[in-house]
């Protein structure tokens, strides 16, 4: 698990992270051959997962964009979308899950492979009410799904981006057969619901932890397949808070620090009594240090780092170089193939209310050794 997040972590490395390790590319190279699979999305960091390979298929999830934020009579305004790439046949389709909902890249669905083979989706608006949207798919088919349900979380309605309004979606299917969605809700803390009929009805289940209360914390999750969640998890949004950096992991109704003491049961209601502070720190922040789990700075280029001594040293070569747009926020869903299935976005992003024309783009990387064996350049 540490050597998967820590080769998740090298490829967000921005451009000026390392140089290519030969001669400079050509202009606007991509590894491999780019397939746009759609002309316009985003998506925000916090909800996992965005895109998944299953059946030969990759599946991604976004949210469209048209001009201003302002824009909102536009019927295509914050669609959100998804996505799907044949993978042997090449072609491209999409459907929408829900038109006109938010031009928000916080809008963008959580996506899982349900036991029989259905596909969940799981999306909200960012943080303007309490409600929790979710379709299921015929099975294998992510372009046919179900009417939409729609789950209350527990709180008070507040104004938006506050009280205990709802945004980021993160799903998990433990091997008991209950599938989880992490999410900030109470308090703009994360809080958890879940269900046991596969996603068909869900309950309430309680609040994680504790941030600062400036504003909100912020957490990644990473799932080990079948009953252990790890998760990273700030006091505040960098911008309000001098944030370090906890760990911790969810394992049978418990909350452990990273060593695997039992720090506390996971709370069955809206109240608890374990904070961010309580878990392991991995980072102490300070005012010219303020730890954050993604890099937020501007990213222009893609990178891949290849480590075989657990992180100790670095084999980087460029997955893109020399572009003209930006090449932004690149999701690696898991996959039992050799080769890497890489989707981001591409073009340029102005912030998350909508402004971007970005295309959600892929491309199939073989395994990095055969890369390296076929020599720099090719």
């Amino acid at each position: 698990m540490r050597l998967k997040l820590a080769c998740l972590l090298a490829i967000w490395a921005a451009a000026g992270g390392a140089p290519p390790p030969h001669a400079s590319p050509p202009a606007d190279y991509v590894a491999g051959t780019l397939v746009q699979l759609n002309d316009n999305g985003a998506w925000s960091w916090f909800m996992d997962e965005r895109a998944i390979v299953d059946d030969g298929k990759l599946i991604a999830g976004s949210v469209r964009a048209v001009g201003d934020y302002r824009n909102d009579r536009d019927p295509d305004w914050g669609n959100v979308e998804v996505s799907v790439y044949d993978l042997a046949s090449g072609a491209i389709e999409h459907t929408v899950l829900h038109r006109h909902l938010q031009q928000d890249d916080h809008a963008s669905p959580a996506l899982l492979v349900l036991a029989d083979g259905r596909y969940l989706a799981m999306y909200t608006e960012h943080g303007v009410d309490r409600r929790i949207h979710y379709r299921i798919s015929e099975p294998h088919n992510a372009l046919a799904w179900g009417a939409e349900s729609v789950f209350e979380a527990p709180g008070r309605m507040s104004a938006p981006l506050r009280g205990d309004n709802v945004t980021y979606s993160n799903l998990f299917r433990l091997s008991s057969g209950r599938v989880l969605n992490f999410f900030r809700g109470v308090g703009l803390d994360p809080n958890y619901m879940y269900s046991d009929d596969s996603g068909r009805t869900w309950r309430y289940g309680g609040r994680v932890a504790h941030g600062k209360g400036g504003y909100s914390p912020y957490l990644k999750y990473a799932f080990d397949g079948a009953g252990t969640i790890y998760f990273v998890m700030t006091e505040d949004h960098p911008r309000n808070y001098d944030n370090s950096l906890y760990a911790g992991f969810v394992r049978d109704s418990g909350i452990y620090l990273s060593d695997g003491t039992l720090r506390g049961r996971l709370s069955q209601s809206t109240s608890v009594k374990i904070n961010a502070w309580d878990l392991t720190k991995v980072f102490h922040g300070d005012p010219d240090n303020v730890a954050w789990m993604s890099d937020v700075e501007r990213h222009h280029e893609l990178y891949r780092g290849t480590t075989r001594d657990f992180g100790a040293t670095w084999r980087w070569e460029p997955l893109t170089a020399n572009s003209t747009v930006d090449n932004l926020r690149p999701i690696v869903p898991r996959w039992k193939d050799s080769r890497t299935a890489l989707v981001w976005m591409r073009g340029s992003y102005k912030n998350n209310h909508g402004e971007w024309t970005t295309a959600v783009v892929a491309t199939i990387l073989p395994p990095a050794a055969d890369r390296h064996a076929a020599g720099p350049g090719r």
